[in-house]
């Protein structure tokens, strides 16, 4: 397409921007649609299929798209972006649809392994952006929002670009997320499990499974990371009940399957679990690709599957260790006045057991950074949702560090703000207000007074800067992936 080849910003993309942003829900919309999405979620499939037709997309063209889809609480961007990696080291034209994204929003539609172009992202949008406006009327006064105005936008580059596999990253939950409206994927996978999004998804695991399970389709092989017996349960009724003959568990012991260890670029133990899942499910498209037969015999639900060394191909290294996933376990080194070295360790982490794996890889990530035994640690921390805000706190209470800073997702101060990253969803005076609530429930489980709320992430550089001096200064970004998102803005 000849627009892909023009990268420089338009005025047309920027204005593309502002009226994307209006899609946006303010806090207290969304608030308003989760109630009515909990009260009647298949509405939403509902409406997507009706935004689809108004876009002249068809249920044709939208499952003739080599889909690979994904869900999951914790890795499945990560995952994801592995599988993305292995199968374009393999020689195959990629798409990818994932989110949220960190600097723009082309990020979230990639082709190739490289986020959608200025121009492209531009025609793209205003295509999509204008059929819409022009079919709205009393049966269809709503426009989509944000995320499923993407999706929509996501299958339009595809269908036009048309690439060898779509990898499709799952929003939220599963069963009633925006993406889940292809019929005939290629693969499905879903990730580790956690609490979150529990007034959509449920407040048990089991209640999780079923939403992360919904992607489950007849006639596709599927593969989960193994959990508890009662979740491997739920996977095995969603499994039956939507006509699935092969349902596969990634092991659940280290390394997850894997016959060595493959380099990752990807830094973090956790990480093995999320690349035994994604070489198993490239290997799977791979083999159908090539039409090579999998010999079923008896339905195969939940049983372990495990790689061969044959399985580690030199491709399959190769993308491994090529994988690019920012703001997922980065390490960031910054200069700083009075200080000879400052290494930001970034990781987003918006679950409680997402934030202890963090924590570990910050502790492990440390030892091999450190040059002087005298280096001082902090955290940069921040949390969004309907969280309890006590079970992230105790997770980094005993990590003893000099300083925690409490920031909201802001790069500078407001009229810095890029408009790819300008959020309706929660005022900056809002964002400081739960700042400052969680420095107080900090000081209140800690009883010591080393932490600070800042407006935005530019302080917590000027604070460093004012300090004493010192050798080194190590510091964990974590919590919210859109406060890491403000993080690589400012130290990019």
């Amino acid at each position: 397409m000849a627009s892909r080849l023009h990268k420089s910003k338009s005025e047309d993309y920027e204005l593309a921007i502002e009226k994307l942003n209006t899609l946006q829900s303010n806090f207290s919309l969304l608030k308003l649609a989760r109630k009515q999405k909990k009260a009647n979620p298949e509405a939403k499939l509902k409406d997507m299929r009706n935004f689809l037709q108004r876009c002249d997309i068809t249920k044709q063209q939208a499952d003739s798209l080599p889909i690979i889809h994904v869900s999951g609480t914790q890795g499945k961007g990560s995952t994801c972006a592995m599988i993305e990696s292995i199968l374009r080291a393999r020689g195959l034209r990629t798409g990818f649809f994932s989110s949220p994204h960190l600097i723009e929003v082309r990020e979230r539609i990639r082709l190739d392994g490289e986020p959608l172009s200025f121009s492209a992202f531009t025609h793209h949008f205003w295509s999509c952006y204008n059929r819409l406006i022009k079919t709205m009327d009393e049966h269809n006064p709503q426009m989509p929002f944000y995320f499923a105005f993407l999706t929509l936008m996501s299958l339009d580059v595809f269908i036009s670009e048309r690439p060898d596999v779509c990898i499709i990253e799952v929003g939220i939950g599963g069963e009633y997320d925006c993406t889940n409206i292809f019929t005939n994927p290629r693969v499905c996978g879903v990730t580790s499990l956690g609490y979150d999004h529990t007034d959509i998804l449920g407040e048990s695991l089991d209640e999780i499974a079923w939403n992360k399970a919904g992607i489950f389709k007849s006639g596709t092989p599927c593969y989960v990371q193994s959990c508890s017996p009662s979740v491997h349960q739920v996977f095995l009724e969603k499994a039956k009940e939507r006509g699935v003959k092969e349902l596969y568990l990634i092991p659940a012991l280290s390394p997850y399957g894997l016959p060595r260890i493959p380099k990752l670029s990807l830094q973090g133990e956790f990480q093995l679990k999320n690349a035994a899942l994604a070489v198993q499910i490239a290997k799977r498209f791979i083999s159908q690709r090539e039409k090579r037969q999998v010999q079923m015999g008896s339905m195969r639900l939940l049983e372990e599957c495990t790689l061969s060394l044959d399985d580690i191909t030199s491709e399959v290294e190769e993308g491994l260790q090529n994988t690019k996933w920012p703001g997922r376990a980065q390490v960031i080194e910054k200069s700083v006045p009075n200080w000879k070295r400052v290494v930001f360790y970034l990781d987003g982490a918006h679950t409680p057991q997402a934030l202890q794996c963090a924590v570990e890889w910050f502790i492990q990530a440390r030892r091999s950074q450190e040059r002087t035994s005298t280096c001082k640690k902090g955290i940069v921390l921040n949390l969004t949702g309907n969280r309890d805000h006590t079970l992230f706190l105790e997770k980094i209470r005993d990590l003893e560090v000099e300083h925690v800073f409490f920031c909201p997702n802001i790069a500078y101060s407001k009229p810095n703000t890029a408009p790819d990253t300008a959020s309706a969803i929660a005022s900056s005076e809002q964002q400081l207000i739960r700042c400052k609530e969680l420095q107080r429930e900090w000081n209140e489980l800690t009883g010591v007074d080393l932490s600070q709320s800042v407006s935005n992430f530019s302080e917590v550089y000027e604070s460093l800067s004012g300090s004493e001096e010192g050798r080194e200064y190590h510091i964990l970004v974590t919590g919210s992936l859109y406060l890491v998102s403000a993080a690589l803005q400012f130290l990019s």
